[in-house]
């Protein structure tokens, strides 16, 4: 893990303006947008498998826990409003620390897998909500703000967003290009014929537009093993209900997707070990931001 300030750039560049174009020429951006529905119904339909996919486990969340703890940027007792939690890793670490977490989600299936979770494992400190964001009270506001891949803070009215509801402190976890396995690419050069989509983008926009804005984000970067160890079937499904987001289906994809897991099957499960980047954008919110985001 590092640890640095973000770099400055030219000052002669518009970040904002620069950010808004890279998300308004994202094919990811542009499906989420234009197409919700869709994004929800995929969420849903794979909650319960969706962190291990992504190679974000538990171990994860406690790593990203772990520095912000060791940093400063937290402590016990802290309220916290997780935003696009998913199936909660992050929040249940957080919560590990003596953090109180209100932990926010669109999908109800994300949100049911956190419930799950909680009840098995005993966990207390965590409120799950299934809500649109957009519609969150930000009076009172929680001490810190968290976005960790969470497309829609990821621009500027996202940042001002983040802002109005936080007392002190925003950050925002982004994919730094590194993936943590490599079936994805993989299978998606074979079906689409688009370029593959780079998540360094976001991080290179958001802490330069930040800097910019007159805040003084810090940038944490990790590199967190990661284990990816499931059923074929449920690996083979997930990415059918992806791609199927795109239009894609039938025998062409079923091959594909079975041609690539193929190389990664032992006793009926795919079995990957990798390691996932990330990076977490960390500002104090400037004096009147939940009254009304950027000024």
């Amino acid at each position: 893990m590092t640890a640095e300030t973000c770099a400055h750039d030219s000052g002669d560049v518009d970040w904002a303006r620069r950010w808004e174009n890279f998300g308004q020429n994202s094919f990811l951006k542009k499906s989420q947008t234009e197409h919700p529905e869709k994004w929800q119904n995929f969420y849903d339909r794979v909650s319960d498998v969706w962190d291990r996919m992504a190679g974000i486990s538990l171990a994860s969340g406690q790593e990203m826990a772990r520095v912000l703890f060791s940093q400063g940027v937290l402590s016990a007792q802290n309220s916290i409003l997780e935003l696009g939690c998913g199936p909660g890793n992050l929040s249940m670490a957080l919560a590990g620390y003596g953090c109180r977490v209100t932990a926010v989600d669109l999908s109800h299936g994300m949100i049911r897998a956190l419930e799950n979770k909680i009840q098995t494992r005993g966990i207390t400190g965590i409120q799950p909500l299934a809500a649109d964001w957009n519609t969150l009270d930000s009076a009172p506001g929680h001490d810190l703000v968290m976005a960790a891949f969470f497309p829609e803070a990821c621009h500027p009215q996202g940042i001002s967003r983040m802002e109005t509801l936080a007392e002190q402190t925003c950050v925002l976890v982004l994919g730094n290009g590194t993936q943590a396995f490599p079936l994805y690419r993989e299978i998606w050069t074979r079906v689409m014929d688009l370029p593959c989509p780079q998540s360094w983008g976001h991080l290179t926009c958001a802490e330069n537009f930040l800097r910019q804005t007159g805040r003084h984000p810090d940038l944490y970067t990790l590199r967190i093993p990661a284990v990816l160890d499931i059923e074929y079937h449920r690996a083979r499904e997930y990415f059918r209900a992806y791609f199927a987001m795109f239009g894609c289906s039938g025998l062409h994809l079923d091959k594909t997707i079975d041609g690539v897991l193929a190389h990664y099957i032992k006793n009926d499960h795919i079995f990957l070990e990798g390691e996932s980047g990330v990076s977490m954008v960390c500002w104090a919110v400037p004096s009147g931001s939940s009254n009304g985001g950027i000024k």
